[in-house]
């Protein structure tokens, strides 16, 4: 009863004071607010009040601070070696599949397109780090999946462990450490390469081109209707013509047998007036081609060792009766430059 009529007390000398004045009346309006905010706290009892205190963390909430704050603490030097293992043998293969593929294509590349274009080598390299790349894209998940599959372990961290400083740069060394080591394994694909293969053949068509140009001139040197090189294979016992003008197919003859088979295994030159009545001369070449043979001039080619490699050979001289002194020294040195030629494409 004393509280009802207290309420109602309080209420009607609230609406008692003006809402626009001032002095006096304002302060009672205070005075009654602060009343009103009392008795609220009275009436709402004990629940009333606890709302109005600091609320202190249960149990639970201080659990799960300590927990969050373990879990954040730097991670074990156990951790962070399965860590850099783990990064260090998956970049092992990536290195050992990036370095493997480079010089397998690249060495094709340079065996083929730039023995055919007169490619660099280092361009050739280029071309096979495209394909390195490529495959790199192509089966990264796949080395990643079989560094799995052996039974790597996987390092326990959380994500704010692997988000810390000491963690990546750990990281970071092993995947350095494991790439390095997979280059330098794919590295031994060299062991079963010949590197000097696509030098040789690109030497060999330089050669070529230039044995090709030299002995056509040869014949308005030597004013003749043919001239050839022959090359010497000491393992077959066999002469082989590299350069042939007017002859559409490769013409062997054995050491010591014709004119060329003759200079080849004594080492002088050899120049034939009259081959038709000579008999050294072997006619089999003309009888399949149809071509006369009427003089020959020859001369051993020599490399620096003094061993005779290959034989030049010029055939039928347009004026006089045949090749002369003059003629001879020319073959001689036409010998000489060939032989310094070849030296050029077996270094």
């Amino acid at each position: 009863g004393k509280l009802g009529r207290g309420r109602r007390g309080a209420a009607t000398t609230a609406r008692r004071v003006p809402l626009g004045g001032g002095g006096p009346g304002r302060s009672d309006a205070a005075v009654a607010s602060t009343g009103g905010s009392m008795l609220a706290a009275v009436v709402g009892g004990r629940r009333a009040a606890q709302r109005l205190l600091p609320r202190r963390p249960g149990l639970g909430a201080l659990a799960r601070s300590s927990t969050r704050s373990t879990r954040d603490e730097a991670p074990s030097a156990g951790q962070l070696w399965n860590f850099f293992f783990h990064s260090a043998v998956t970049f092992v293969g990536f290195g050992v599949m990036d370095n493997t593929v480079m010089l397998l294509a690249g060495d094709a590349i340079d065996n083929t397109l730039g023995v055919r274009f007169g490619l660099a080598t280092l361009t050739a390299a280029a071309f096979g780090q495209i394909f390195s790349d490529v495959s790199g894209i192509c089966f990264g998940s796949t080395v990643e999946a079989l560094a799995t599959r052996i039974g790597l372990p996987i390092p326990e961290l959380t994500a704010a462990q692997r988000s810390m400083r000491v963690t990546k740069l750990v990281g970071t060394m092993g995947s350095i450490c494991g790439v390095v080591a997979g280059c330098l394994i794919g590295m031994s694909t060299l062991l079963f390469i010949d590197v000097n293969e696509a030098n040789r053949a690109k030497r060999e068509k330089e050669l070529s081109t230039i044995f090709e140009v030299v002995f056509s001139h040869a014949r308005e040197v030597f004013d003749a209707e043919a001239s050839s090189l022959f090359v010497l294979d000491r393992e077959k016992g066999q002469l082989w013509s590299r350069v042939t003008t007017d002859v559409p197919f490769v013409i062997t003859c054995d050491i010591g047998k014709g004119v060329v088979g003759q200079v080849a295994e004594n080492g002088e030159v050899v120049n034939i007036k009259d081959a038709m009545t000579d008999p050294r001369v072997n006619h089999t070449v003309d009888r399949s081609t149809g071509f006369c043979t009427r003089s020959i001039l020859c001369a051993p080619v020599r490399n620096a060792a003094g061993e005779v490699v290959a034989v030049v050979e010029v055939i039928n001289k347009r004026s006089g009766e045949g090749f002369d002194a003059s003629d001879e020294k020319s073959v001689r040195l036409l010998a000489t430059h060939v032989g310094l030629f070849m030296q050029e494409a077996a270094a």
